[in-house]
């Protein structure tokens, strides 16, 4: 009977877990906070490769790391930018790489800042406001680039507003939605970015 019985657990069916996308992503921003919080308690700097979704491209940056803060789903790292000049906040999960320099901070360290009223509090210099229409099929672009604010509508669309920089990418965005996201305001840019999107995807015809 012992022998049929290790036989039967021997043979068993196992059952393999593979972490989701989503899992994986806590882990590394939990790797990234606990990076931050040395960088803070021992006064050093971070070398940052971050993606910059308005310009589609990866920049490095070396930054004075003030730390982590959460607003919504997302965490981000406070921090003064000495590419950019001043403060600056990152999303954790736009960190590609991190490294922890030798070298010290030569801002003052202060607590990272409030987020309770928002992120889009201060104003961009040379920024539109944007509102988009999403169909359903375009939804998931809220989860993936930075927006203001999310009106949804009973059929499963959407009013979006984001801040535009580079007009450029905003192009490529609705290239990417295409054909289910159109420009709502601002008016001007209605006209442009439709017959410019129209223009281009009438090469794949």
């Amino acid at each position: 009977m012992l022998a049929k019985l290790e036989a039967a657990a021997t043979g068993a069916p196992h059952v393999e877990v593979t972490p989701s996308p989503r899992d994986a992503q806590q882990v590394v921003v939990a790797q990234l906070t606990a990076l931050v919080d040395e960088a803070v308690a021992s006064g050093r700097q971070l070398r940052l490769l971050y993606f910059v979704p308005s310009r589609d491209e990866e920049s490095e940056r070396v930054v004075d790391p003030y730390g982590v803060v959460a607003h919504g789903v997302f965490s981000y790292l406070d921090a003064f930018c000495h590419r950019a000049g001043g403060d600056r906040l990152f999303r954790l999960d736009r960190i590609t790489k991190a490294e922890l320099l030798p070298s010290a901070p030569t801002t003052a360290a202060r607590p990272p800042r409030d987020l309770s009223e928002g992120l889009f509090s201060d104003d961009v210099p040379d920024a539109t406001l944007v509102t988009l229409r999403l169909e359903p099929p375009a939804r998931w672009a809220t989860d993936y680039y930075p927006v203001r604010e999310v009106r949804a509508h009973d059929d499963g669309s959407a009013e979006v507003d984001l801040v535009v920089v580079d007009r450029r990418w905003l192009t490529r965005l609705l290239l990417r939605l295409a054909p289910h996201a159109t420009v709502i305001r601002p008016a001007e840019l209605t006209a442009t970015f439709t017959a410019r999107a129209q223009e281009t995807l009438s090469l794949y015809r």
